[in-house]
């Protein structure tokens, strides 16, 4: 266990934190790979190594090539969306493009896509899937196993507009994609890895405005979700670096100090990610969030009519992964 904690710290300490603390440097080493490709920052260790593979050059091209693609066809034909959980602060490369979308213009997206030799992969109630070279996710809300855990039109009203490579790409706002980035690694993975750590950081501290960030948690009924991510990156923030000024660290203090949230929900003492949350505080959370959103009376029924037997089992497998 020793081991391992010591090969984790070394690996953050080697890279820093992206436009906030310089790394150290040091030589690509395969164990250091393994952990950063279970941590989803192994683009960003292999370029701190001078070791960019010619795989890993391939996969960023078509997740970039894609998400550029995907955002030209939907600003031509106005539709309705935000990319999100997909661009991030540092070098990275996503599994797929996650995307929200205006259920008014679902439909016409998904038509569009096909029109552009996109094929539909998977469809549920909230999510539509399209594939061509990477899996494009049409969200109408973020969710899990067919439950929403955010609701995307609120979101949706928190955009933003990045140019990148001249095209304008709508995404979240930093305090959005925060609350976005730290509700997806809890609820739905159940798993914070470095990714998170360096995601929710570096935006919190690119934002600075602390009140944006924990007023736009409230408003999702994410304060116990924030609560917790801010007090892991605040943990590993202390262990790798021994400082506490950043602001994710300021907010985890003030949501510690919140009278009407005092339980310890957080975990104490030395941590490594990837993270696994305890299967009952995810559970427990969703149930009071949910409460909370649909009404306590509609509470079972609501989590009972949103997930089958089969989305179940899905969702208690992630709790035997290492990453995903």
């Amino acid at each position: 266990m020793m081991l391992s904690y010591n090969k984790f710290i070394k690996l953050v300490r080697s890279l820093g934190i992206p436009t906030i603390i310089n790394g150290r440097e040091n030589e690509y080493d395969n164990t250091m790979m393994s952990l950063a490709r279970l941590n989803k920052i192994h683009l960003l260790y292999a370029i701190y190594t001078n070791n960019m593979s010619i795989t890993l050059h391939s996969l960023y091209n078509i997740s970039a090539s894609a998400l550029l693609d995907v955002s030209k066809i939907f600003n031509d034909n106005k539709i309705d969306y935000a990319i999100f959980k997909t661009i991030k602060p540092f070098s990275y490369i996503p599994s797929d493009i996650d995307i929200l979308i205006h259920y008014k213009d679902l439909n016409k997206a998904i038509k569009l896509l096909e029109e552009h030799n996109y094929s539909r992969y998977i469809k549920d109630s909230l999510c539509t899937t399209m594939r061509k070279d990477t899996n494009i996710d049409l969200y109408l809300d973020p969710s899990v196993s067919n439950l929403a855990y955010l609701d995307g039109e609120l979101l949706m009203k928190h955009k933003c507009v990045k140019n990148i490579n001249d095209i304008k790409v709508h995404t979240l706002t930093n305090y959005a994609e925060i609350i976005a980035v730290a509700c997806h690694s809890f609820y739905k993975e159940q798993l914070f890895t470095l990714s998170d750590y360096y995601t929710l950081t570096i935006l919190a501290e690119e934002h600075k405005r602390i009140d944006d960030i924990i007023n736009f948690a409230r408003i999702n009924n994410a304060i116990d979700v924030l609560k917790v991510t801010a007090n892991i990156c605040k943990q590993i923030t202390l262990q790798a670096f021994e400082i506490d000024h950043l602001i994710i660290c300021k907010i985890a203090d003030l949501l510690n100090q919140d009278v009407y949230n005092t339980h310890r929900d957080y975990p104490n003492g030395f941590i490594t990610l990837p993270y696994k949350f305890p299967l009952i505080f995810v559970m427990k959370s969703l149930m009071k969030k949910v409460s909370k959103e649909r009404g306590n009376i509609t509470l079972m029924k609501g989590i009972l009519k949103s997930i089958s037997l089969r989305q179940l089992r899905k969702l208690l497998e992630h709790k035997v992964r290492e990453t995903y």
